[in-house]
């Protein structure tokens, strides 16, 4: 886990992320690339920094396109 504030409500209703994309690419990219290099798991809590479906698949499309960049293979589950 990144760790992570109590933003409020607002951000699980709007479907949107307290964070920039920028940042949790940037955060999520290094999480990535470290899970994988060790042979471990990289769990995600609260994806998005809500947690609901439009967050949840905003971090999936972003481990998706930063697997391509980076060239990672790997399993991942919703």
């Amino acid at each position: 886990d990144g760790g992570s504030t109590d933003p409020g409500p607002h951000y699980l209703g709007a479907g949107t992320s307290f964070c920039s994309r920028l940042s949790v690419k940037r955060d999520f990219r290094l999480m990535l690339q470290a899970a994988v290099a060790a042979g471990i798991p990289c769990i995600i809590g609260t994806s998005g920094g809500a947690g609901g479906e439009p967050h949840l698949q905003s971090m999936a499309a972003l481990a998706r396109e930063i697997a391509r960049e980076e060239g990672l293979s790997f399993r991942m589950a919703l």
